[in-house]
């Protein structure tokens, strides 16, 4: 199952890579600077004639697509929960084909008239469009409130007031009042930093169960045999060793996206409000930019985060996440 998994993952990641390359082809581009989830889309409209998907099926099957490719592409696994049903990436892989196929097909000239033709005798589309939609859960559209972090109780206030006086720290003993720039910039800082802490140790989590494995596999391939056949190595140790580390790392994965959406919430924020001052201390000049931008910038920071400098230190860390936010803004305004 492993390997087979890891032949699906090869293929999808190239296949991501061949529906880049083909919408610079079509739209005569050397280089894009478009969000993945609008390629596919566009794409998806142009050779509609495959499975007939209404608009908001489109916008989902999109999304799905992108979430997975964030998962798989850019090996930062802030997605793992959206690429783990193999059914729907093998179906996705077989759409998006015939996608890249078709609209090749429109691009030298062979008349789309005949191109639907084809597709409306392939029979069993039908079931693949239910498989697809029915498999995606629709995004639950929030409505616009108002950013509030979760209040500490008394108690809580008076557990850290006892810390601060016992080991010397100066920990926060009151709540968050966003609406004061210093407490903005505190909130965010901290946020921030949970989050890019925490992917870093579900990373590092993983990396260690994927080089156990492979030191199962060197030192011990009757065990690791065994294992792939019988879903045990036949040692106590070593499948309580594999069973342990697994569910730390599922552990650490939902504190991962726990802290990955409310640094999302507390970016949003920011970049949606007016606090002037608490967005010049993380990005500086920023009125050339307007709120879309900034926020598709977050988006583009989202997707690739791995890339984002990690320090292990709070007000580092939170810097290194701005200046991130602030280069794809730049490389987005210089393509337009």
């Amino acid at each position: 199952m492993q390997r087979e998994e890891g032949l699906l993952i090869s293929e999808y990641t190239n296949l991501m890579t061949a529906i880049e390359n083909l919408y610079l082809i079509v739209t005569k581009q050397k280089k894009t600077n478009e969000h993945f989830a609008e390629i596919v889309k566009r794409l998806l409209k142009d050779t509609n004639f495959i499975l007939n998907l209404s608009e908001e099926e489109i916008e989902n099957v999109a999304n799905k697509i992108k979430n997975i490719r964030r998962y798989l592409v850019h090996s930062n696994k802030t997605q793992k929960s959206t690429a783990n049903d193999i059914a729907f990436m093998t179906h996705i892989i077989a759409i998006l084909i015939e996608v890249i196929r078709s609209r090749i097909m429109m691009e030298i000239g062979i008349d789309q008239e005949k191109i639907e033709r084809y597709y409306k005798k392939v029979e069993g589309l039908e079931n693949v469009k239910k498989y697809l939609v029915s498999g995606i859960e629709k995004e639950i559209i929030k409505e616009e409130k108002k950013m509030s972090i979760e209040p500490l109780s008394e108690e809580e206030k008076e557990d850290i007031a006892k810390l601060n006086a016992l080991s010397g720290t100066r920990y926060r003993e009151s709540d968050y009042n966003l609406e004061n720039s210093k407490d903005l910039i505190e909130a965010i800082e901290n946020l921030t930093a949970e989050y890019m802490d925490y992917l870093h140790y579900w990373l590092n989590l993983e990396e260690i169960m994927e080089n156990f494995d492979q030191s199962i596999e060197v030192f011990h391939p009757e065990k690791w045999m065994r294992q792939t056949k019988e879903g045990n190595t036949g040692n106590e140790l070593i499948d309580e060793t594999f069973a342990n580390l697994y569910i730390v790392s599922d552990n650490m994965c939902e504190l991962h996206n726990q802290a990955e959406e409310k640094c999302i919430e507390i970016w949003k924020f920011l970049l949606s409000g007016d606090n002037e001052e608490a967005k010049k201390h993380f990005l500086g000049e920023t009125s050339k930019y307007t709120k879309e931008e900034l926020l598709e910038a977050l988006e583009e920071t989202m997707e690739n985060i791995t890339e984002v400098e990690y320090e292990n230190q709070v007000q580092n860390d939170t810097m290194n996440f701005a200046k991130e936010i602030m280069m794809y803004a730049k490389e987005s305004k210089k393509g337009r």
